[in-house]
Order: structure tokens, then C-alpha cells, then sequence
């Protein structure tokens, strides 16, 4: 019982994704036509041959006609030359469709996760997210360009070859199809087997682009530590799962395979004994006898391509599998229908019994509310792990509050345009991000068609002609993956330029200095006074030098808002924030 509901379950599966398939053709249908006749001249011109080949036999020869020998030849060279083009049209077609669909399909994962939260990520890993986006698409394409058409050719080219074999000889036709309930079994038998193998294997290849991909970004920490060695053995553990996992599809593929032809032999096997036997008794002419034969061949050659279109399939399922573990991925932040359009925002900020936690864990932020009114200069400050940075997400909406509300100029964030917000919200991070670009596409990014004149401007007000001055290539020059060329305080400056080039009504610096040494540091602080002037400025930060000219200054402490007040006045109180300060100035820290 629990065998055939096993069995029914593999169908459903089978139906299911056989029926994605034809979605994803969907749109090129006009290109499916043009195969599927290209496919059916390609294939009646293949099944003209064994008839010539009895022509040949029976007629010409057996008869001595040579006068008819030479056109013979002529009319099969044609038929060949004929067959050759529709098979190359065909292939080309096959091409066309399969990449098409593999670009339908990565536009379609690489849209999805653009919206997906960022604990997808960091739980998956980018080697096997790239592994699903690159490797099992490209089974797809593979096999959806070519799967549904197969199985119609070769399901149509069978029963041809079924009825062409009956007018030659019915007796012959019976015998030829012995062995066709036994391809079924035998279909039914590894379906099952081979799906689970192809996804196993594709998760094994999944594991060895994330530990390649994990390995060269941190190949510097690798060589620090004298790694090598254990890495190069994780590394050739993880491709000899690999490997196994692979030689075992293989070997249940070609086991399939060859199972098939053992199968198909028994057929073949009887024809030669029957068919032998008439020939003999002079029941049956020789050219039947050899044309019977050859469509013998070709009849395996259909049921042989299913059997690889079932394995295909398998892969298919697998991929498909693998695929949705992304698509049924939720964003956790969505747009309204509706949004509400926000043009020149003023900056005012609310937080309003905002609680937070990720993952529905402990509260980060427990009913904090605060209020900054446009053009006011405010920072965050407090330990590690207090909130600053959940403050900053939630005002550019990475996340969503569990409770309470994040408001600007009014209206509740949740009901903006995304573009909109995050447009009037600019957020320079402490972990900067540079494309593997130039220093002007870099600072670019932060808003796509600005002109040469406001790039030049950002980079200068930001610093960074500091030290491109000194480049031979200046903003040209290129930063390397990650911004691996420059310096750490080089790439904040950077970022500081694309967040300058944005205009923002609201900037927002989360630990924005960290990475500049004191000196660095107070250069850049007149650099920020300007870019701060007349925009609403949230500065979050450790480093309490870096926000003492705050107009005000919020103190997290355990999720909510402990202290608040300027600079002076809660040195005054000898609070949290006077401990924090004192904490950092016997560990040197400047503290003007």
C-alpha cells in the first residue's frame, strides 16, 4: 500500500512539473511551432530510409534494375542532406528557447531576491544561492527546451514506426513490441531513485561553490592563522562528496540506459529467429527482412529517448525543487497597493512605541519613541547590541516594527513608496560596500544619471579627491571586489560621496567614522558639518567623540531610551552616557 500511494506520489510530481514546463515554453510558442515541424521533417525523412533500403534489396537489386541504381543514390543523398539541415534547424531552435528560458527564470530568482530579507541570506550563503541561480537554471533550460517536444516526437515517431511495421509485416510488429511493458516497469522503477540522486547531487555542488566562495573572500585570514592545509582538506572532503554523488547518478543513468537496451535485445533477438525462419521458407523477402530490422532500430531509438527524457525529467524535478526553496521564500517587507507617493520630504522623524525583534527572538528595541524635527542633528549612542543599528533599519524599512510605528514627515513609512523612502533616507553603513568599479561608479550608485559636475562635487565634499588626487587615474581608478584596493577610511569616503550625491532629506550615519584614525576623523568632521546643514542627521555611533556636537543625544540601554540630552547635560547627570565617555577616555580614546 505504502508503495503504490509512493508511486502515485511520483506521478503527481512528475504531472506537476511537467506542467511547469509548459509554462515556462509559454512564451514561445511561435518558436515551438517552427521546432515541432522542423522535428517532424527531420523525422519523416529518417523513416523513408529502411523503405529504401527494401527498394534497394527487393527491387533493384533482386530484380536487376541497375539503370535505376544511380537515382537511388542521388534521391537518398538528397534525403540525407535534407535530414541533416532539419536536424541543425532543430538544435538551433532547441538553443534559442533553452537560453531564453534560463534568462526568464534567473529575471525571475534575481527579482524575488531583491525582495527577500536579509536573514535569508546570511542563512543560506551566497555559494549555494549562486549554485540554484546558475547551475540548476541551467538544468532547466536544458531540459524544458527540449523535453515536451521530445516526448511528442518521439511519442509520434513510435507510433510511425508501429504502423509502418505492421503493413510491412503484423506478426513481425507483435513481436517487436514484447518488450515495451518492460521499459515501462523498468521507467517507473528508477524515476524515484533518480530524482532523489540528481537533487542530492545538486545540493553536493551547491556545498562546494559556498566553500570555494567562503575560502577566496577569506583567503587573507586563511594564510594568517596557517589554514591552508585544513581548508585544502575541507575543500577535497567536500569534492569527493561531490564526486561520489555524481558517479552515482551516472551509474543509476546509465544503468537505466543500458538495462533498456538489454531489453530492447530480446525484441531483436526474436526478430532474427522469426524473421530468419520466414525468409528462409520464402514467406518474407529479404529487403522486408532488413528494412523491418533497421525501423527495429529506430523503434529503440524513440523508447531509448524517452528513457533519457525521464532522466532529464529527474533532474528537472530536482532542480525545480532546489528552485523553490527561493521562490517560497516571503518578502517580509512589501510595498501597499496604493502606496503613497512622498515628493520633497522635510526630514521629520518619529518613532513612535516601536518594538523590534528578529526572528520573533528577544526584543532589540522594547516601546521606544522619539521625535526629530527637520534639519535637527541627533545621535544614537550606546553598547554594542543596544539597538543602534535596528533604529537605523527600521527607518529605511529592512525590517518592520513588531509594534509601534516609524514615521516621516507625518506618515507612517509603511505606507510610502519604497523607492520614495529610501530616495529621502540615506544610510552610510559602517560595513561599506564597493563594487568592483570605478571611484565614479561607485559614488554613482547613489543616484543612477547624475552628471559628471555633481559626481565631482559629491567627491570633493566627501573628501575623496583627498586621495584620488593621487591616483594616475583619479575617480577612474578602480577599487577591486569588495573595495579590496583602498584603504577602509578611503571606502566610508566613498560611501559618505554616494549618500552626498543622493540629497536626502534625512542622513542617516551608522559608525560612519569608525574606520578613520582621529586625525582622519576630525578632517572629515567639517566635511560633515557641511553635509549635515539644513538635513535632518541621525549620527549612531560607539566612538562618543565623534557625536558630542550632537544638538541631542539618545542613549540606548537594554531596548529602550535610558538618557537623552545634549553633550553637556548628561555629563552633568553622570549617567550611562558619562560612564561610556569615561570608559573610553582611560582607553585613550579621543574625546574632544
Amino acid at each position: 500500500m505504502r508503495d503504490r500511494s509512493g508511486a502515485d506520489r511520483d506521478d503527481v510530481t512528475t504531472r506537476a512539473n511537467i506542467g511547469r514546463i509548459f509554462r515556462l515554453l509559454a512564451p514561445y510558442k511561435r518558436k515551438q511551432v517552427q521546432t515541432l515541424l522542423s522535428m517532424v521533417a527531420a523525422v519523416v525523412l529518417s523513416l523513408l530510409l529502411p523503405l529504401i533500403l527494401r527498394f534497394l534489396i527487393d527491387d533493384v537489386i533482386g530484380k536487376k534494375q541497375g539503370r535505376l541504381l544511380l537515382p537511388l543514390v542521388g534521391f537518398t543523398l538528397a534525403v540525407f542532406i535534407a535530414a541533416s539541415f532539419f536536424n541543425f534547424f532543430t538544435s538551433y531552435l532547441f538553443s534559442l528557447m533553452g537560453q531564453g528560458i534560463v534568462r526568464d527564470v534567473r529575471r525571475a530568482l534575481f527579482a524575488h531576491m531583491m525582495r527577500l530579507p536579509f536573514g535569508f541570506f546570511s542563512g543560506q550563503g551566497t555559494g549555494r544561492i549562486m549554485s540554484r541561480v546558475l547551475n540548476d537554471v541551467a538544468t532547466i533550460g536544458a531540459v524544458v527546451s527540449t523535453i515536451v517536444l521530445d516526448i511528442f516526437v518521439q511519442s509520434a515517431t513510435l507510433l510511425a514506426i508501429f504502423v509502418i511495421m505492421a503493413v510491412l509485416n503484423w506478426r513481425l510488429a507483435v513481436i517487436a513490441s514484447v518488450a515495451i511493458p518492460l521499459y515501462i516497469v523498468l521507467i517507473r522503477f528508477f524515476n524515484k531513485r533518480l530524482r532523489r540522486t540528481s537533487y542530492i547531487t545538486m545540493v553536493k555542488h551547491a556545498e562546494v561553490s559556498a566553500s570555494l566562495q567562503e575560502t577566496l573572500s577569506g583567503v587573507k585570514e586563511i594564510r594568517s592563522f596557517n589554514r591552508e592545509r585544513s581548508e585544502i582538506r575541507k575543500f577535497t572532503g567536500k569534492l569527493a562528496d561531490f564526486m561520489f554523488a555524481r558517479v552515482w547518478l551516472a551509474v543509476l543513468s546509465n544503468a537505466a540506459i543500458q538495462i533498456g537496451f538489454v531489453v530492447s535485445s530480446l525484441s531483436t533477438l526474436l526478430i532474427i529467429w522469426y524473421g530468419g525462419a520466414s525468409v528462409l521458407q520464402g514467406t518474407l523477402s529479404m529487403g522486408t527482412l532488413i528494412a523491418f530490422w533497421a525501423y527495429l532500430g529506430q523503434l529503440y531509438g524513440p523508447i531509448n529517448k524517452l528513457m533519457s527524457v525521464n532522466v532529464q525529467l529527474q533532474d528537472a524535478a530536482a532542480a525545480f525543487t532546489r528552485i523553490d526553496e527561493i521562490f517560497s521564500a516571503q518578502p517580509t517587507v512589501t510595498e501597499k497597493e496604493g502606496a503613497r507617493a512622498l515628493e520633497g520630504a522635510g526630514g521629520r522623524v518619529e518613532f513612535s512605541g516601536v518594538t523590534f525583534s528578529y526572528g520573533g527572538g528577544r526584543p532589540v528595541l522594547s516601546h521606544i519613541s522619539f521625535a526629530i524635527s527637520p534639519g535637527e542633528r541627533v545621535a544614537i549612542v550606546g553598547r554594542s547590541g543596544c539597538g543602534k543599528t535596528t533604529v537605523a533599519s527600521l527607518l529605511v524599512r529592512f525590517y518592520d516594527p513588531d509594534q509601534g510605528a516609524v514615521v516621516l514627515d507625518g506618515l507612517d513609512v509603511r505606507d510610502l513608496r519604497l523607492a520614495d523612502l529610501r530616495r529621502s533616507v540615506a544610510l552610510v553603513s559602517q560595513d561599506t560596500f564597493l563594487f568592483n568599479a570605478s571611484i565614479r561608479d561607485n559614488i554613482e550608485f547613489g543616484r543612477e544619471g547624475a552628471s559628471e559636475a555633481e559626481i565631482e562635487d559629491a567627491a570633493r565634499i566627501a573628501g575623496v579627491v583627498d586621495f584620488t588626487s593621487e591616483l594616475p587615474e583619479g575617480l577612474a581608478s578602480q577599487v577591486g571586489e569588495r573595495g579590496v584596493c583602498l584603504s577602509g577610511g578611503e571606502r566610508q569616503r566613498i560611501a559618505l560621496a554616494r549618500a552626498i550625491l543622493r540629497n536626502p532629506a534625512v542622513l542617516v550615519l551608522d559608525e560612519a567614522t569608525s574606520q578613520l584614525d582621529s586625525r582622519a576623523e576630525r578632517q572629515l568632521r567639517a566635511t560633515l558639518e557641511r553635509v549635515m546643514q539644513g538635513r535632518t542627521s541621525i549620527m549612531i555611533a560607539h566612538r562618543l567623540s565623534t557625536v558630542s556636537g550632537a544638538e541631542r543625544i539618545l542613549v540606548l540601554e537594554g531596548g529602550t531610551i535610558a538618557e537623552e540630552g545634549t553633550h553637556q547635560s548628561l555629563m552633568e547627570e553622570r549617567g550611562i552616557y558619562y560612564s561610556l565617555y569615561e570608559e573610553q577616555a582611560r582607553l585613550h580614546e579621543p574625546a574632544e
